[in-house]
């Protein structure tokens, strides 16, 4: 088969995966939501893939995938404070009034202004810092090693 038929199909086959993955879009991630009143909620966020986000340093669009955890509301001002994967943290004002999730038992919408957090993983957490500021912590659990019953 000649090199030129072999890269076309490579790339044919490249794209194919490409517009497979973009049609999934973000729709597969799993958030924890943390609402007001103590209320939680967890399921898959469906079609947002980028956050747009007014920092100290200029408008930015975050990709969905890039964010480990927003925490909303973190000051007087309603900024938000953004967790990325790589542990970096920045703070802005999000544009985000309302957010669609596929739970087990459906699709909801749901208010911003209702929401204290979402996060990737259930037990990440933010808190604030002995300075007043907002950090981001992953808080990991150990798995549980059970011992075979031996002569049981």
């Amino acid at each position: 088969m000649p090199n030129s038929i072999l890269k076309t199909m490579i790339l044919i086959m490249f794209g194919f995966a490409l517009v497979a993955s973009d049609a999934n879009g973000q729709d597969g991630r799993m958030m924890y939501a943390n609402l007001a009143k103590g209320k939680n909620i967890a399921g898959k966020i469906v079609g947002l893939e980028k956050l747009d986000v007014q920092t100290n340093f200029g408008s930015v669009q975050i990709p969905i995938g890039k964010i480990a955890g927003i925490r909303l509301h973190a000051d007087k001002d309603d900024s938000a404070v953004i967790a990325f994967e790589n542990g970096d943290v920045i703070t802005g004002k999000i544009n985000l009034k309302e957010f669609q999730i596929k739970t087990d038992w459906g699709k909801a919408y749901v208010k911003s202004e209702f929401v204290e957090s979402l996060m990737t993983d259930k037990n990440s957490q933010f808190y604030n810092d002995q300075n007043g500021g907002w950090r981001f912590t992953r808080v990991t659990t150990a798995p549980q090693i059970t011992s075979p019953q031996i002569g049981r």
